[in-house]
């Protein structure tokens, strides 16, 4: 579900778009194609969701992609 292919999402993550772009790839020493990198709609410091996007039940789906690995213990 990418803004390239024609999907209107909203992208959420912890850095804003230049700085996503800018590590491509380095903590995992492999090369990103950085212009990949989603264009980011709104960075979160760890609070409300609903207060970040503005309203309650304004989207159809919330997809969650690379956050398992940062879950310190799933039980």
């Amino acid at each position: 579900m990418a803004k390239r292919d024609g999907f209107r999402v909203e992208i959420v993550d912890y850095l804003d778009t230049d700085a996503l772009r800018a590590k491509d790839g380095a903590e995992l020493h492999v090369a990103v194609d950085a212009s990949l990198i989603e264009d980011v709609d709104f960075v979160s410091h760890g609070g409300s969701l609903t207060e970040l996007v503005g309203g309650v039940g304004i989207y159809d789906w919330v997809v969650a992609s690379h956050v398992i690995e940062h879950i310190p213990d799933l039980v």
